[in-house]
């Protein structure tokens, strides 16, 4: 399992690979850290993707 932190510090897309910690999105297995303001994390999505 992989810790992978979302970078970006307002919203967007958490299929844009630049905006995690490796480089990559997270895919199954890993682990997804979002941490801040929920409401500017995912570009407004109303919950994080099911990895």
């Amino acid at each position: 399992m992989t810790r992978i932190h979302w970078l970006n510090p307002v919203k967007g897309p958490f299929t844009r690979a630049a905006d995690w910690s490796t480089g990559t999105v997270p895919a199954v297995g890993d682990e997804a850290i979002l941490e801040g303001d929920p409401e500017g994390v995912g570009g407004g999505a109303s919950r994080p993707p099911r990895i």
